[in-house]
C-alpha cells in the first residue's frame, strides 16, 4: 500500500479535499509518491515523485481515474531501464496497487519536484523526447535532498535492500 500525496492543485482535479487523513506507512520500498500538475502550454501532465529516492514519472494528465495503474506502469518501465530484478520490481508494482490520496508532507519533496518540473518543462516543449526518456533524465540529476546522489541510484539501492 502507498499513498499518493498531492498537492492541492492535483487534488482539486482529482476533486478532492484539499486536506486528507494521514496515511498509514508504506509497504513498498521507494515509500509514498507525491503528485503535482505540470503545464507546459497546452499539455497538462502530472509529474510523480517518491519520497524516499525522488525518483520521478511523467504521465498525461487525462483519465485520471485511473492515474494510480498509471503511476505503476510508469514507475515499471524505469524499473526495467534501471536493471531491476524481475521478482523485486514484481513485488514493489504489487504494493502500488493499493493506493490512497493523502495531502503533501515534505518539503523537501515537493521542492526537488519544482526542479524536475523546471527540467521537464523544457524538455516537454522541444517535444523530442518521450515522457520516459525525460523521466530517465529526471532521475540523473544530483539532487540536494539526497546528498547530491541520483534518484536513480538510490532507488537502485532502495530496491536491492532487504525489505519488510
Amino acid at each position: 500500500m502507498i499513498a499518493l500525496r498531492c498537492t492541492r492543485k492535483l487534488l482539486k482535479r482529482l476533486k478532492l479535499p484539499a486536506k486528507l487523513p494521514e496515511p498509514p506507512a508504506p509497504t513498498n520500498a521507494l515509500g509514498h509518491w507525491y503528485g503535482n500538475t505540470l503545464n507546459v502550454g497546452r499539455e497538462r501532465f502530472i509529474l510523480l515523485t517518491s519520497e524516499r529516492s525522488l525518483l520521478s514519472v511523467i504521465v498525461p494528465a487525462r483519465d485520471l481515474a485511473h492515474l494510480p495503474e498509471r503511476l505503476a506502469n510508469a514507475v515499471w518501465k524505469q524499473f526495467l531501464a534501471l536493471e531491476i530484478d524481475q521478482a523485486i520490481v514484481e513485488r514493489e508494482i504489487e504494493a502500488m496497487h493499493e493506493v490512497i490520496y493523502a495531502s503533501t508532507a515534505s518539503r523537501a519533496v515537493l521542492g526537488a519536484m519544482n526542479l524536475f518540473a523546471i527540467h521537464a518543462d523544457d524538455h516537454l516543449y522541444d517535444g523530442i523526447l518521450s515522457l520516459d526518456e525525460i523521466a530517465w533524465r529526471l532521475n540523473e540529476t544530483p539532487m540536494k535532498p539526497l546528498k547530491f546522489s541520483y534518484p536513480r541510484e538510490v532507488a537502485r539501492e532502495l530496491l536491492t535492500l532487504p525489505h519488510h
